[in-house]
């Protein structure tokens, strides 16, 4: 990857690079009023929509990860919720497909 390829990345990206910060915490708040800070793994396309997936905790072995429709407008980040089993369930496995090649293209210096 050339530099001007590179600078189209931001922190969301899943290219492999490794030069991305993952310190922005997303706060998400659920129904109830309960907060969860989330942290963002990245940010995808799928069927002209984009979708974002993001941890509850960066810094344990959990797997639970949330996906989210991402919309970016002039107010900021709007996440939308993915009622539809089938949608989200396509979603979260292009995802974990999309971070396994990364794997096997940059190794551990993904992790």
């Amino acid at each position: 990857m050339n530099n001007e390829e590179h600078e189209k990345h931001d922190e969301y990206c899943t290219c492999g690079c490794n030069e991305h910060s993952y310190e922005e915490v997303l706060t998400i708040i659920d129904e109830n009023g309960n907060k969860t800070d989330c942290y963002p793994l990245g940010v995808f396309d799928m069927d002209e929509k984009e979708y974002i997936a993001l941890a509850y905790n960066i810094d344990t072995d959990d797997e639970d990860m949330f996906i989210f429709r991402y919309l970016e407008n002039e107010e900021g980040i709007e996440l939308d919720n993915i009622d539809n089993e089938e949608e989200y369930a396509k979603a979260y496995e292009l995802f974990n497909k999309i971070m396994e090649e990364a794997i096997e293209e940059f190794g551990d210096e993904l992790l």
